[in-house]
């Protein structure tokens, strides 16, 4: 089954997410059950309000006995 969350924060939120309705549910859940819940409104949101990082490199700052010029 292909539910086409990235890998990553969004996926910890929708996994965190998940859980706490299984919580809510008294652990009585099954998987298929559970799965049911990805359609959820909140999901959506949740992949909405997570913006994918940028795969810019960050530029080191020299150390204090770094031979590099600051």
């Amino acid at each position: 089954m292909s539910l086409n969350i990235p890998k990553g924060p969004k996926m910890k939120k929708v996994l965190k997410y998940l859980f706490n309705v299984w919580i809510k549910n008294n652990l009585k859940l099954n998987r298929e059950e559970l799965l049911e819940h990805i359609k959820d409104n909140e999901v959506d949101n949740i992949l909405a309000e997570i913006e994918e990082p940028t795969n810019k490199k960050k530029r080191r700052m020299p150390g204090p006995f770094s031979l590099e010029k600051r």
